[in-house]
């Protein structure tokens, strides 16, 4: 059994493995996300507008709320990933 002052090391690359496998998910989320915004409704030559409700112009509001949580997940993801590799050993 390991004492305090062991290594992380296996554990830091599996957190990091970890770690990348879900800023590809948060990535395929946000990438749906913007598919919506920008592809929803007959225009999506312009940037889409929200001020009608119609059911198109919810969706899109949907797409951009989902590509700006998934920013904004992989941020705060970034930041605890961030916080391991820092720390590293606390021993």
């Amino acid at each position: 059994m390991p004492g305090p002052s062991a290594s992380l090391g296996s554990l830091g690359v599996g957190f990091g493995i970890v770690t990348a496998f879900v800023l590809v998910v948060i990535a395929a989320a946000g990438k749906k996300g913007w598919t919506r915004y920008r592809h929803a409704g007959d225009d999506s030559s312009t940037v889409p507008s929200h001020h009608k409700d119609t059911p198109e112009d919810r969706h899109r509001f949907l797409g951009l709320a989902t590509v700006l949580l998934a920013a904004l997940s992989a941020v705060a993801t970034l930041y605890v990933a961030m916080a391991v590799a820092i720390l590293g050993n606390c021993g």
